[in-house]
């Protein structure tokens, strides 16, 4: 599963590999079901249904908007509750195939085996915080609509040092650092906005940032960061927390260095 923005973080990339582990040991339920492209893939089966997608895409649509879609390799499960209206809409992009699972028997295995009942844990929780991101970044989308969602492997040069550029950065999952002169001088975690004294001085970079994890940046032009901060007033406070503890992290890697060489 994965909305798009997300399609190559960690958090999403590891969802086939827990699904491959709790069910295991699990017998499947009859033969797959396959579904044309364009069907309502949960519109027939029962409520609380669960399968996993062996091929094709299914795109899950709530009170308009495109939420998240699946791949093949990801479990699926028809979400339980009778108000239609406020129910997601399950539909195939593509041909499907579906492998049924009774409940049942997932239940059964997890009560006996220690290791997909920690694999299934660790898939709801990483699930779970995939789709609080997904939400989260459609209910604003509106909001921000010109920026651009960039995903980086361990390594990969985010900011290069003495570039000139006018975007503002935010480091939505992962890890960064920053070097000055080849030497390290920070790091930047997730939710930390960076590259923005540059981007609002028309100034070169001052730091080379570099992935040190997968990683996903949110890049924003200047004006548009400008009116963003306009409708979301706690990024300003954001920002200033940040750059503040940039400056501390600056100082601590400047004095360490001092009584290093002293």
């Amino acid at each position: 599963m994965y909305v798009s923005e997300l399609k190559e973080s960690s958090k999403v990339r590891q969802l086939p590999r827990l699904v491959s582990q709790f069910l295991k040991q699990v017998p499947a339920a009859g033969d797959p079901t396959e579904l044309p492209t364009d069907s309502n893939v949960f519109a027939e089966l029962p409520e609380g249904a669960s399968f996993v997608l062996q091929s094709g895409n299914i795109e899950v649509e709530l009170d308009g908007k495109k939420i998240y879609f699946f791949e093949p390799g990801d479990f699926v499960s028809r979400p339980r509750g009778k108000g239609a209206a406020d129910m997601p809409v399950f539909t195939a992009t593509q041909n499907v195939t579906l492998q049924a699972y009774r409940w049942e028997d997932i239940k059964k295995q997890l009560q006996k085996d220690a290791k997909a009942l920690e694999a299934w844990t660790e898939y709801q929780a990483t699930f779970n915080a995939i789709l609080v991101q997904a939400l989260s970044y459609y209910s604003s989308h509106s909001r921000d609509p010109n920026s651009d969602y960039l995903n980086y492997s361990p390594g990969d040069v985010i900011i290069e040092q003495g570039e000139i550029s006018d975007q503002v950065f935010t480091l939505i999952e992962g890890h960064a650092e920053a070097y000055q002169d080849g030497i390290k001088v920070g790091d930047i975690y997730e939710d930390e906005i960076f590259g923005a004294m540059a981007a609002f001085t028309n100034a070169k970079r001052n730091a080379t940032v570099v992935a040190a994890d997968y990683s996903t940046v949110r890049a924003i032009r200047q004006e548009d960061f400008i009116e963003l901060v306009r409708l979301q007033p706690d990024i300003c406070r954001t920002l200033i927390e940040n750059m503040a503890r940039q400056i501390m992290d600056l100082n601590e890697t400047i004095l360490s260095m001092q009584v290093g060489n002293s």
